[in-house]
Parts: structure tokens; sequence; C-alpha cells
């Protein structure tokens, strides 16, 4: 199939790159080399000649000010209404997105409370005070988890690893978000830690597409 849009700004590897459609690719290219543009172009391809719904596909990155600029430059490609479906986000945000839906699948509710550090580290002297009271030797690890819970609080690494735990807990969850995110693209790949990796790996498992850019430099 050829591009039906001119694409003239990349070059031969980046045009292959946007042309590998199905499966697992990994790209990697130095700073300022174009990986972004390839991941948006790609996203272009997918929605204008393959036909694939936008909100089927789903981008991840590691700031919301790229998450915006992205979706700014497939909007001017493509238009608002096609680019505002693509779910573009932090890693974060994807996760609070999922967890907003689907988290009293694990003893929460809808409407629970984000913690920063400040208020782990608050709940967390709490929790020292009164297992030194009680003169026990309670894991505090377990106890903290078990506050923020009870609490129906989740930190930030929360947010991560209680979506992983859900994937791999709940497989009629897993197959609805499977089913509607057949594509899996990643910006700046070397970023991802264990967790994020997992995250993709579970969600892609399905399909097999999961696209992502990265500099092995860095």
């Amino acid at each position: 199939m050829t591009l039906k849009r001119s694409l003239t700004s990349l070059n031969p590897e980046q045009l292959k790159a946007v042309k590998a459609i199905n499966g697992k690719v990994l790209v990697l290219a130095g700073a300022g080399s174009g990986k972004t543009s390839v991941l948006i172009n790609r996203c272009i391809h997918l929605i204008e000649d393959y036909n694939i719904h936008p909100s089927q596909i789903l981008g991840l990155t590691f700031t919301n000010k790229a998450a915006h600029e992205m979706r700014e430059r497939i909007e001017d490609k493509i238009g608002k209404e096609k680019s505002k479906e693509i779910v573009l986000s932090t890693f974060h945000s994807f996760c609070f997105y999922i967890l907003k839906q689907e988290i009293h699948h694990l003893g929460y509710t809808k409407q629970f409370s984000i913690y920063d550090e400040r208020d782990v580290n608050r709940l967390l002297k709490d929790l020292e005070k009164q297992i030194s009271t009680e003169g026990n030797k309670k894991n505090i690890d377990e106890e903290l988890e078990n506050s923020m819970k009870a609490f129906n609080a989740v930190d930030f690494d929360g947010l991560l690893s209680l979506t992983v735990e859900l994937f791999k807990s709940n497989n009629e969850v897993l197959k609805k978000f499977e089913n509607k995110f057949k594509y899996i693209m990643i910006d700046e790949y070397q970023d991802t830690n264990h967790t994020q990796f997992e995250l993709a790996d579970i969600l892609g498992r399905e399909h097999g597409n999961i696209f992502v850019v990265g500099d092995d430099d860095q």
C-alpha cells in the first residue's frame, strides 16, 4: 500500500518505519533524528491509509507536554475530530484512566485519592509511630499498602503497579482494553522502567502491535 499523503520530509529509514504496521517494531535513533515524527506519521498512516479507527491507537510518552505536542501535530494533519479520539498520554495518566473505570475490582472505590510523596511520608511516619508504640514487628511496606487501601488512596507508582495487577488478575478487564487498543506506540522507550514495560507487554500480547522509538545512547 502506498501512502496517500505526501511524506517527502521523511528519509528512507523513517519511511520504512512508518510503513511497519504489524507486529513488534523497535526504532532506535539518536537525538534530533525525527523519532517522534516517525511515530506521528505512523499514527496518520494507520488512520488515513489503513482505516484504523483513531480510538484503537494508544500513544504513550513521559510528559504531558510531549503528549500535547504530538496531538497538536497530528491534529494539523488529520483534523481535530479524528485526533481527539487517539489516546495520547503519559503512562501515569493512562493508568489513571484505566483505574477510574476498573479499580473496584481491586477493592478500592472509583473515587480514590492520589497521594503525593508528602502524603505517603506522613502516613509512613504515623505507621512507624504506631508500630513502635505497639512494640510489634509488622512489615512496614505491607502495612503501608494496607493503610493506603483503607484510605482508598493510591500513590503515583501505585497507578502503574495496580494497573498491571488489575490486568494480571482480571482477564475480562484485560480483554476489554486489549480489544480497544489494537495499536500501541511508545515514545522515548529507553526511559521505560520494568513496570511500564510490563504494562505495555501485557496489553499488547493479543494483537502484538507494539511500536516503540528510543535512543540507545541514552
